[in-house]
Formats: C-alpha cells, sequence, structure tokens
C-alpha cells in the first residue's frame, strides 16, 4: 500500500501519452523502486484518481508489454494508385527492458504498393525487442477500392435507360 500526492500524480499523468508508463516510486527516504502503471481509477462525477495499482519492476528483468503502433507516412498505393489503407493490428506484443519501454512504435508505410501486405515479421523494431506477436500476422495492408453491387447496378440501369432514350428518338 502506498500513499501519493494526488495533485502530483495528476499532473504526471496529463504529461504522459502512451499507456505504459513506468515510474520511480520513493517507498522509502531512501530506496527507489521501479514500478509499472497498470490501472487508474477515476471518481465516476469528479474524475480525481481514486486507486493506481503499480507493480514493481526489476531493472535487469524483460518484461512482457504490449506496444501501440503507429502507421507514419501516406502510401505509394494509396497516393497514386487509389488503394485503401487498412490497419489491421493497433499494438504488438513484446519482450524487453523497462528502459527500452517506449510510448509506441512508429512504421513508415509510404513505400506500400497497391497489393502489399505488412507483415509482423517486416517490422525492424532493433534488437532490445522480442517480438512476441505471431509473425505471420497483417498489420495493414493496402487494398483496391471496392465497388459495390448497388453500384454496378446501377450503372447498368443507368446505361440500359440511355439506350431506350436512344431508340425512341429513331
Amino acid at each position: 500500500m502506498l500513499t501519493l500526492d494526488g495533485h502530483a500524480f495528476e499532473q504526471m499523468l496529463s504529461r504522459f501519452v502512451g499507456e505504459n508508463l513506468i515510474v520511480t516510486l520513493m517507498v522509502n527516504k531512501d530506496e527507489e523502486t521501479l514500478a509499472l502503471l497498470h490501472e487508474v481509477q477515476r471518481h465516476p462525477v469528479t474524475g480525481k484518481v481514486l486507486h493506481a495499482d503499480f507493480s514493481e519492476v526489476a531493472r535487469d528483468v524483460e518484461l512482457s508489454i504490449e506496444l501501440p503502433l503507429v502507421l507514419t507516412g501516406e502510401p505509394d498505393g494509396v497516393h497514386n494508385q487509389g488503394g485503401i489503407l487498412e490497419q489491421a493490428l493497433h499494438s504488438i506484443h513484446v519482450s524487453c527492458l523497462p528502459s527500452d519501454v517506449v510510448d509506441a512504435f512508429e512504421v513508415d508505410i509510404s513505400a506500400m504498393k497497391l497489393g502489399d501486405v505488412l507483415a509482423i515479421s517486416d517490422l525492424k523494431l532493433g534488437d532490445a525487442y522480442k517480438i512476441l506477436t505471431p509473425s505471420e500476422l497483417a498489420v495493414a495492408t493496402v487494398a483496391a477500392p471496392r465497388v459495390s453491387t448497388a453500384d454496378e447496378g446501377d450503372a447498368e440501369a443507368e446505361g440500359a435507360d440511355a439506350e431506350a432514350e436512344d431508340d425512341k428518338e429513331e
């Protein structure tokens, strides 16, 4: 059980943008403990922090953690070929040391062409990370635009109407 300064904790949370917050807690005046924030419970009306769950982590032991994937750039297949970017995975499960935890992994997708698939196995995260998500899973694809059958039926009907008009004029 810990008691935290509510105002200082709220300020720290307001500056944090990621999903995995690792903090150093002063348990005693001379003892620092590294901890991972798991959950914050807030008052339903005021929004003030009521409770926070932490778990202690060792600096030299790898964590198994879920980290967000952020796609950057506009795929060539979208910009020049009219494709549609479809992101299948928004996070990845990795194992790393607490000092290597990042807010998110940024993945440049600007070279993707129409029909390309970016798989987990294609990601280059560096030696600090062991990817635990299955390598065959797709992160993103650049798909050809879909034409609905209703649109095709409307186009055919318009073509038939135009032919009927032409026949009447003759």
